[in-house]
């Protein structure tokens, strides 16, 4: 016997009729509203009835919306959409109707994008490796221990994301927003850090050594033990972060605001602090080499730094 849903989905799919439509757990858009979309879902061989029609949809104003890219959106339930328009816009389109065809499950993708958007926010030990996660909107979820080496990260939407012990060396997370994330003990290894928000983040004993944080704000980041040896912190906001008993040695903190930050015990030898914003910075007991350029308001004394 013919399977009506798939029939569907290939009369759809070269006219661009299909999209996804992302719910949370209760059935309802995880991007806002309380829609109730539990009696309009499909059978297991039959497609969801058509959504009430809405006149004259505008995105973000009124209609029905999908994506054709689950990622961008929260949420953990994914269905297969048909609608009666072509599908124009590749992150959101709003339309005056549309149904459910099928729910998809992890099981049964082969696009990691699609994968990563049902299993959250559970992926602890996922391999993501050189994933491309551009846009992802993965706040909140679990990835400690997962392996994103190489991913591909850029303005991912991290925040107070679970990171710890996860390996994101040479990753690209490039404007990324990795507020209040837990990086505690990650693998952050030549990664791509530019301007990205790291404000308030746990970096406690994480490997950024060689990483790329120019222009990145690290504003109250909790540094502590973190390795940051060859890294380029130039211009960085780290005002009042933690960075006390950090390896910076050899680090480019070029034009970086450290005022008010904590360096208590931190190797500082033979980094780079030219032109950086030193005020009520802690400094003391900080490894400093007396061939290095001295610090206004601070003399090297057996190796360490020592309040004038």
């Amino acid at each position: 016997m013919k399977d009506p849903i798939l029939g569907t989905i290939q009369k759809a799919l070269p006219k661009g009729r299909l999209a996804y439509k992302i719910l949370d757990q209760n059935f309802q858009a995880s991007g806002g509203g309380t829609f109730d979309y539990r009696p309009y879902l499909p059978t297991a061989d039959k497609p969801g009835k058509w959504l009430p029609e809405i006149a004259d949809p505008e995105e973000c104003v009124r209609g029905w919306h999908f994506t054709l890219d689950p990622l961008v959106w929260p949420g953990c339930v994914v269905f297969l959409v048909e609608t009666k328009e072509e599908m124009t816009q590749s992150q959101k389109q709003a339309f005056p109707t549309g149904r459910l065809l099928k729910r998809i499950w992890h099981d049964e993708c082969v696009d990691v994008r699609l994968w990563v958007r049902i299993k959250a926010p559970h992926l602890s030990y996922a391999n993501l490796r050189y994933a491309n996660l551009h846009y992802a909107n993965l706040s909140s979820a679990d990835l400690s221990s997962a392996d994103l080496s190489y991913a591909y990260l850029r303005s991912a939407d991290l925040r107070s994301a679970n990171l710890s012990y996860a390996n994101l060396s040479s990753a690209n997370l490039h404007y990324a927003d990795l507020r209040s994330a837990n990086l505690h003990y990650a693998n952050l290894r030549y990664a791509d850090l530019r301007y990205a928000d790291l404000s308030y983040a746990d970096l406690r004993s994480a490997d950024l050594s060689s990483a790329d944080l120019r222009s990145a704000n690290l504003h109250y980041a909790n540094l502590r033990y973190a390795y940051l040896r060859y890294a380029n912190l130039s211009s960085a906001d780290l005002r009042s972060a933690d960075l006390s008993s950090a390896n910076l040695s050899y680090a480019n903190l070029s034009s970086a605001d450290l005022s008010s930050a904590y360096l208590s015990s931190a190797d500082l030898r033979s980094a780079d602090l030219s032109s950086a914003n030193l005020h009520y910075a802690n400094l003391s007991y900080a490894y400093r080499l007396l061939n290095d350029a001295p610090i206004p308001g601070w003399r090297v004394e057996r190796g360490v730094l020592v309040k004038e």
